[in-house]
């Protein structure tokens, strides 16, 4: 081959490499919360908890650690069967690691939730551990978000599909 065509090569090579944009560091994230509502219905009926948390992240590139703490308003809404009056008094919130985060912004947004059911007795329950899998379609990120501490009061049963909202708080 001639030395010339070669050289080319081996710069246009060398242009390539160094011009690719680097991959962006990826995030290991977490949200917290602590929300309150209620759930109500007769034959058709809904909820509406909400409350305020927060997303943590924190990320290291090129032995540079970054953490970054973003203040979010939380929501689970949605409707269907049942019978129900029920006052959530009070519920955390959490997760657990959440890997592989492009951005801490994309935790934000309406997470689609699996058809959930549920019962709560007359006077004061607690529910313990128990949990709901959301996911974004549009950015196709899921995660469980883990549900403790929920001090509600009433009665009911119910089917309810369910929106899982996690917006920015100013």
């Amino acid at each position: 081959m001639n030395k010339p065509f070669l050289a080319l090569l081996s710069v246009i090579t060398l242009l390539v490499i160094f011009a690719s944009p680097a991959k962006a560091a990826t995030w290991e994230c977490q949200l917290a919360g602590e929300m309150s509502g209620v759930k109500l219905g007769f034959i058709f009926g809904g909820q509406v908890i909400r409350g305020d948390g927060e997303i943590r992240c924190a990320t290291e590139k090129d032995g540079v650690s970054r953490n970054v703490k973003l203040p979010v308003r939380l929501s689970i809404v949605g409707g269907g069967v049942g019978f129900d009056f029920t006052i959530v008094r009070h519920m955390q919130i959490f997760t657990n690691g959440i890997g592989g985060v492009n951005d801490p912004r994309d935790l934000t947004g309406q997470f689609n939730v699996a058809a959930s059911a549920g019962v709560t007795l007359i006077d004061q329950g607690r529910s313990v551990d128990s949990a709901i899998s959301v996911k974004h379609k549009a950015r196709g990120l899921g995660f469980e978000v883990g549900m403790t501490g929920e001090d509600a009061i009433g009665l009911g049963a119910r089917v309810h599909g369910l929106i899982f909202v996690v917006e920015p708080r100013n």
